[in-house]
């Protein structure tokens, strides 16, 4: 639970930042976006290697 809080303010924390101090959105929705793609890529793989 603690890794899952860990990495959550890890992928969250910096486009937080860009919103609320620099208001980039659209950098800050960029890289959500690509995380979740990443995070969605991995879970696929794992999964794929864990039916076989």
């Amino acid at each position: 639970m603690i890794t899952a809080v860990l990495a959550g303010g890890a992928v969250l924390g910096y486009p937080l930042y860009l919103v609320l101090h620099e208001r980039k959105w659209g950098t800050a929705i960029t890289l959500v976006a690509l995380s979740l793609i990443w995070l969605g890529l991995i879970a696929a793989i794992i999964t794929l290697l864990a039916i076989r």
